[in-house]
């Protein structure tokens, strides 16, 4: 089959700034530049912070429903368009968006693929872990997991019909990679909500302080926790050390300079920042957290540094190893710039249409 005669739907919620809606439009986009017919649903009404190839048909579901019809209609209006696109493959993000999708896709004898974002045991979703093991991967023909540990949580009748493809990164975001020649700014970025463990790297930073108070720690990212993180700053005294950004759509081009990027995750998938940041040439430092997407990338103290979930003692030392050392600082920044090449939208890109 040529590419102009696939044609393939991806569904998902929005287009804000979370990761698995980064990773649809990078690889949406890509197939449309192979020539395939691409549809993409969105579920939700929420602004659009990523760009889309004026080649996809994008469709915003409509949203004006009480909370009971919702559901249902939901369904119906993805059912519909899904019909009228005529297409041999839906993709769906994300287990909820995978629910209404699977089910939406009943008798209508389409290819659907399901992607399994983050960690699937994560504690704050455990109805969407059992909804996606006991219903969506059963009524899907394809699952694609982000990493060898994701797929592990799944039964081995489930693992045999899926497949790993990890997370694309796109030249096309990224500015050129420069000598490492950086200042002395430390930056962390996501959203803020307790997973992402920005206090972890508050209480880091105020013992990385104690042998290097010329330093700032920059935060990029906006969320539910962001009070409470500037109310932990000022608690510690650093409150003046610690600037909190909000959301920044070029933040990779804003942190060209950093001496590194910190991840204090509790759990992750794939960080789409990390990998962005090493293929900037920044030196990162990121905890082993489930499901193994940062040891998945990062070959401990060669091209980044791995630490244990919730360890401040160790991010700090590390922190101050890539501070006080510049020719280890120098050794991860010139390995890591290789993701570049190991995780190109092109090679990801190609392995989602090889399962189209």
């Amino acid at each position: 089959m040529k590419n102009k005669d696939i044609k393939v739907v991806f569904v998902n919620a929005s287009l804000t700034t979370g990761g698995s809606e980064r990773v649809m439009t990078l690889v949406a986009n890509y197939c449309a530049s192979q020539d395939i017919q691409v549809t993409m649903l969105l579920v939700r009404l929420k602004s659009k912070t990523y760009y889309v190839a004026p080649n996809v048909n994008l469709i915003q579901l409509n949203n004006n429903y009480s909370k009971i019809r919702l559901l249902f209609q939901r369904i119906l209006d993805i059912r519909r368009e899904i019909k009228k696109a005529n297409a041999d493959t839906v993709v769906a993000f994300m287990e909820d968006i995978s629910f209404f999708t699977v089910i939406a896709c009943l008798g209508l004898h389409k290819r659907v693929i399901l992607s399994i974002r983050n960690n699937p045991l994560r504690p704050d979703k455990k109805f969407q872990y059992w909804l996606s093991k006991h219903v969506n991967v059963h009524l899907a023909s394809k699952i694609v997991f982000q990493t060898s540990e994701a797929q592990a949580c799944y039964s081995k009748r489930i693992m045999k019909k899926s497949i790993i493809i990890p997370n694309p990164i796109s030249e096309s975001i990224l500015p050129p990679v420069h000598a490492y020649h950086p200042s002395n700014r430390i930056v962390a970025i996501g959203r803020m909500v307790p997973q992402k463990g920005f206090d972890m790297v508050i209480a880091a930073f105020k013992k990385f302080r104690k042998s290097n108070n010329n330093y700032t720690l920059e935060l990029y990212g906006s969320g539910q926790e962001l009070e409470r993180l500037q109310t932990l700053a000022k608690s510690l005294g650093i409150e003046e050390s610690v600037v909190f950004h909000g959301h920044v759509s070029d933040v990779i081009e804003k942190i060209q300079d950093a001496r590194m990027y910190v991840s204090g995750s509790d759990f992750e998938g794939i960080s789409n920042t990390m990998l962005e940041s090493m293929a900037s040439g920044l030196p990162v430092i990121c905890t082993d957290c489930p499901c193994g997407g940062s040891a998945m990338v990062i070959k401990n103290r060669l091209n980044g540094i791995l630490i244990p979930v919730r360890d401040i003692r160790a991010m700090s030392e590390a922190m101050c190893e890539i501070a006080n050392d510049i020719s280890f600082a120098e050794r991860l920044s010139k390995e890591a710039v290789k993701v570049r090449k190991e995780y190109s939208i092109e090679r990801i890109g190609t392995k989602w249409i090889e399962i189209f």
